[in-house]
């Protein structure tokens, strides 16, 4: 899994994962203990933004924030995770690869699960995330709606799953999907694995950190660039977030990397 001690100290980013994370998170699955249905994987949540706290320009336009030093962090931080999610308005605005490449594309197996939250199915069939998977580069992203009433949603399920992704339904008929129920829930734990890293957008990233219990790392970037008020933040009105307690903070290139853990009242 994560690679030879011996690479550590010529690699700036393979070293501070080796220092942030639990040891039986460093190993093969195969050497790791046995997750039960339901545990809850460990979840990273990372994300790059300005000095002014933006991570998206005006009406969610990709910014290209992270240098190539923070960046080799980002594939390092994915190689090690089992799994990876964000939001359908990502794979809409962005359409992300979300694989490891340190620098190279690594094997199949060594790939994170590609998962996306999309209450509506709005996954766009031409994404990136499934015209990989059908070309064996990446795994097939996991798909997580909202339950489907009789009839509905039923054909663009169908085409998810005819385009090389597969359709996960979650358990309610709310307004978005209950994170924690699907963090929890039995049946996800084979697709989670024993841990996740959530990349974003800002709405998703919001929501787990406003949802106690669910976040254990939270790692950011910030690169110096201001990108102004029309620029789209993770912080909300309304929304309570946690403290955060600081644990590393380290360069790399241009680019200043956040280490802290999520400390609720």
């Amino acid at each position: 899994m994560l690679l030879e001690p011996a690479n550590a100290g010529a690699d700036p980013a393979l070293a501070l994962v080796r220092d942030i994370y639990p040891a039986d998170l460093l190993v093969p699955v195969s050497h790791a203990r046995p997750r039960q249905p339901g545990e809850k994987p460990f979840v990273t949540l990372t994300y790059a933004q300005s000095l002014d706290g933006k991570i998206a320009g005006k009406g969610g336009k990709q910014l290209l924030l992270s240098g190539q030093e923070s960046m080799t962090l980002t594939h390092r931080l994915r190689q090690l995770h089992d799994s990876i999610l964000v939001g359908v308005g990502t794979v809409i605005n962005d359409d992300p690869q979300l694989t490891a490449r340190i620098p190279h594309l690594l094997p199949l197996k060594d790939q994170p699960l590609p998962i996306v939250l999309d209450s509506s199915l709005r996954m766009p069939l031409t994404s990136k995330l499934l015209s990989n998977a059908r070309k064996g580069i990446s795994k097939a992203p996991l798909v997580v709606c909202k339950r489907l009433r009789v009839g509905e949603k039923g054909l663009e399920s169908q085409a998810i799953s005819e385009a090389g992704g597969k359709v996960y339904i979650a358990n309610d008929f709310g307004r978005g999907i209950d994170l924690r129920k699907f963090i929890h829930d039995p049946a996800a734990t084979p697709f989670l694995g024993r841990s996740l890293m959530v990349e974003g957008g800002a709405s998703v990233i919001s929501s787990f950190l406003a949802t106690p219990g669910l976040v254990d790392l939270v790692i950011v970037t910030v690169a110096p660039v201001l990108v102004g008020d029309e620029g789209v933040s993770v912080t909300k009105e309304g929304v309570d977030l946690p403290r955060l307690e600081h644990v590393r903070t380290q360069v790399f290139g241009k680019d200043a990397v956040f280490v802290c853990k999520p400390v609720y009242p």
